[in-house]
């Protein structure tokens, strides 16, 4: 199943950045995919048809020192939600977010944060989910 998940987030990726299918990713990149979905601190929601994964969607789990609004300290980040074309508006992706969210709170997350494409925003927004001006970052 690793090598689907792995494939499927690099199908994601090729959408999300416009790249062809002669646009390759290294051998190093697929393998640290890989890495992470083996052994990274995340939980991974999937739909299937037939075997084949058809939508998905990751939180990434991250662990901060606890405050007054983040009591647990653990904070989730919501990647790769991709629904293969032919199965798109048939309400997956809120499905598996929704399956996302109850398991987020279940692990005491109490704050969970997505980078949105617009085609996204709409559902994202139904969910409760709302564009954050509060932090500032750096890319390294």
């Amino acid at each position: 199943m690793t090598e689907k998940l792995v494939q499927t987030r690099l199908d994601t990726l090729r959408e999300v950045f416009c790249l062809g299918k002669e646009d390759t990713f290294t051998y190093k990149f697929q393998q640290d995919v890989s890495d992470y979905f083996v052994k990274g601190d995340h939980f991974t929601m999937l739909a299937l048809s037939d075997g084949e994964i058809i939508s998905c969607a990751t939180c990434c789990k991250t662990e901060c020192m606890p405050t007054v609004s983040h009591p647990t300290g653990i904070r989730g980040h919501i990647m790769g939600v991709y629904t293969k074309p032919q199965y798109r508006r048939q309400g997956i992706a809120k499905k598996l977010l929704l399956m996302i969210i109850d398991e987020a709170k279940r692990q005491g997350i109490t704050e969970l944060s997505l980078d949105a494409t617009a085609d996204g925003v709409k559902l994202y927004e139904s969910l409760g989910f709302h564009n954050n001006n509060e932090s500032m970052i750096m890319s390294l």
